[in-house]
């Protein structure tokens, strides 16, 4: 790094804050001109900004900032530190900084400098109802570049590992599509199938209202309260609430055991999860709905892929009511649904099946950990001069 200089970031390259048209006036989103809010740069890369979810006029363009093709935006509000460049001429709102890079000064290694340096960002914003970084200080931030050659070197590396990124995304949203459709042909209802009422195949039991758990039942360790978030993340080996054994035997009505299922009915509305082998004992909360299945008619694997489907999450939860938090109506309607249901040996084919997707799935998000991760370490070893 001995050719390394030294510079203030406000010294070489030019910052401008964003703004936005008057929303009073429909007219000016009516346009062709991309116009980026910091909902849309992915965290994580440096996101290639093509097209925006709103276009503004070529006239509302003197409320906003125009940005050139290569210009960094980098959102300064609330989310600070996400990284992207404009492939077009475009335009972006106050929660974002355009940077464009003055001479010996790459456009994408300048990106993953930023990205790189997202916790100094973070650590130089200020407020209290939302967090901002501000021009000034983003200005007196010390950067130490490469000649033009090296910086190039490092971008080509980077971007790799970009595109790797960039593809397993890909291939993750294919088997999420691929599953989607998996689960809507396997699930559609066929006549040859036995029709039965959902009560008759399995039993409900809603987690506990009003004064069962209040606070004073509650212990550091012992059995655990199994809550929405075990149902959204499909884990139950994280609890954050514990009863004691006596309050447990009195609540065992709303005991979870291996093979039934869990699903979040209030907030989060649908997301269901299967009890393990070898789960700790443990109750539903009341933003759980519990099913167990008769085993000899519906296979518990089975059922899970039947309630992700889209035609049961509509029937099962299109009823939900409130405002701000959703909540199902009653059971009483759900346990009237009619069920078609295959064999049980055409049950464990279905299950294959979608196992075998839902793997695939599971690998590529796996693999995107290990990439973020490798992405990560690499844009540090980078800004320190150690990838050339």
């Amino acid at each position: 790094m001995n050719n390394w200089q030294a510079k203030k970031l406000g010294d070489i390259t030019v910052i401008n804050g964003g703004g936005t048209p008057p929303t009073s006036h429909a007219e000016y989103f009516n346009g062709d001109v991309p116009w980026f809010t910091p909902s849309e740069i992915t965290s994580g890369t440096v996101s290639v900004l093509t097209n925006s979810q709103r276009q503004i006029t070529e006239e509302a363009t003197k409320f906003s900032k125009v940005a050139e093709q290569g210009t960094v935006l980098l959102s300064s509000r609330a989310t600070i530190g996400n990284i992207g460049i404009v492939a077009n001429r475009s335009t972006y709102n106050q929660g974002i900084k355009g940077i464009t890079p003055k001479e010996d000064l790459n456009s994408w290694f300048l990106a993953y400098w930023l990205l790189a340096n997202k916790k100094g960002l973070e650590k130089s914003s200020f407020g209290t109802t939302f967090k901002e970084l501000s021009t000034t200080a983003l200005k007196k931030f010390d950067i130490t570049i490469p000649p033009i050659s090296v910086q190039q070197k490092i971008v080509e590396r980077l971007d790799s590992i970009r595109k790797l990124q960039e593809l397993n995304q890909k291939e993750i949203e294919k088997a999420e599509e691929l599953f989607d459709s998996l689960l809507s042909v396997k699930f559609y209802p066929n006549k040859a199938y036995k029709r039965l009422n959902f009560e008759d195949v399995v039993t409900f039991k809603r987690g506990p209202f009003g004064g069962s758990l209040k606070k004073e039942i509650f212990v550091s360790d012992g059995f655990r309260v199994y809550e929405q978030r075990n149902a959204i993340y499909d884990d139950f080996t994280n609890c954050r609430y514990f009863i004691t054994e006596e309050k447990y035997k009195e609540m065992i009505g709303f005991a979870v055991k291996t093979g039934d299922l869990i699903v979040s009915c209030s907030g989060t509305i649908g997301k269901v999860a299967l009890v393990p082998n070898k789960v700790s004992p443990g109750i539903i909360n009341q933003a759980l709905l519990k099913i167990t299945p008769k085993i000899d008619i519906v296979l518990s694997e089975y059922l899970k892929y039947l309630i992700q489907s889209r035609d049961m999450q509509i029937k099962m939860f299109g009823n939900a009511r409130g405002s701000s938090i959703k909540n199902i109506v009653s059971i009483k309607e759900i346990k009237k649904l009619v069920l078609s249901l295959p064999s049980i040996k055409e049950q464990q084919q279905i299950v294959k099946e979608l196992d075998f997707v839902a793997n695939i799935h599971e690998t590529k998000i796996l693999l995107k950990k290990s990439i973020s991760q490798i992405y990560e370490n690499s844009l540090i070893k980078a800004m320190k001069g150690e990838m050339v």
